[in-house]
């Protein structure tokens, strides 16, 4: 099933698919923490295929300690609208938790449901 995209998400998607480096990827993600897109080069560094994780949610493979910061990430990046940087401990296919610098921006959707692009380096 094919969705519409407006220009900002079309840039956004574009960003991710050209996300490259062994310790960098890249996510458009919904205000629920659901993944929609998801950089090729996050099976290296987290060792999911991507179909794995567009299967999960952000809230869900980030480590209990940091998911109330990622909410506030959410929260503060809907309302101003500003790049939020932290620091979170995502979790890997083995079990493990690897801890990731994450910039997350809101972009502008042809929906009402907000989105984010999400950059996420290897700290």
């Amino acid at each position: 099933m094919a969705f519409l995209l407006c220009e900002e998400e079309r840039k956004a998607v574009e960003i991710i698919r050209e996300c490259s480096g062994r310790n960098v990827y890249a996510a458009l993600i919904d205000a629920d923490g659901s993944y929609h897109v998801v950089s090729d080069n996050a099976k290296p560094l987290l060792g999911y295929e991507t179909s794995e994780i567009l299967k999960k949610s952000m809230i869900e493979m980030t480590h209990r300690s940091d998911q109330i910061d990622l909410l506030r990430a959410f929260s503060v990046t809907m309302t101003k609208g500003a790049t939020y940087t932290f620091t979170q401990w995502i979790e890997c296919f083995n079990g493990q938790y690897l801890p990731v610098v994450t910039h997350m921006r809101k972009i502008d959707t042809a929906k009402k449901a907000d989105r984010f692009l999400c950059l996420m380096v290897r700290a």
